[in-house]
């Protein structure tokens, strides 16, 4: 749970959200965002979405904490795959 907490805090601030202004994007209170980012608690399921979608993450990391970065390719193009 700290983990998701810690999460939440940084990419709220990456973005320069406050409390305030993710809990209107999301539609719940500004308290609710400070009790997910003391890891006095968790987002609700049907709030996940939304949540994740306003912070850029996937639902999987922004449940296990852990943000999985694409490896950078080199912007070349031969090493793209076509199917």
């Amino acid at each position: 749970m700290q983990t998701t907490a810690e999460l939440i805090r940084q990419r709220r601030k990456s973005l320069g959200y406050t409390q305030q202004a993710l809990a209107e994007r999301i539609h719940v209170s500004a308290k609710a965002v400070s009790k997910w980012e003391r890891a006095a608690g968790m987002p609700d399921a049907s709030i996940v979405p939304a949540l994740s979608a306003v912070l850029g993450v996937s639902a999987e990391s922004l449940l296990s904490g852990q943000i999985h970065l694409n490896p950078p390719d080199g912007g070349n193009m031969k090493r793209i795959k076509f199917y």
